[in-house]
């Protein structure tokens, strides 16, 4: 059986160019840093209202008064 080399050279070339895409994402991928999670961000801005709120409602601390 001979093998068409027109045949041959189309795919290698559709190879080539899904090896390259596949190399394209990669690169990108590893790229840009991870997002986190939906829930962890939510989280955190919830902790960081909280440590707001209870900042501003804390009770002043009683003067110190000295006998003498």
């Amino acid at each position: 059986m001979d093998v068409n080399e027109y045949a041959l050279q189309v795919l290698v070339h559709d190879r080539l160019a899904a090896a390259r895409r596949d190399a394209r994402r990669r690169a990108l991928l590893g790229a840009r840093p991870r997002a986190r999670p939906l829930r962890v961000r939510l989280a955190t801005a919830l902790i960081a209202v909280g440590h707001r709120v209870l900042a501003g409602s804390a009770p002043a601390p009683a003067p110190h008064v000295t006998r003498g």
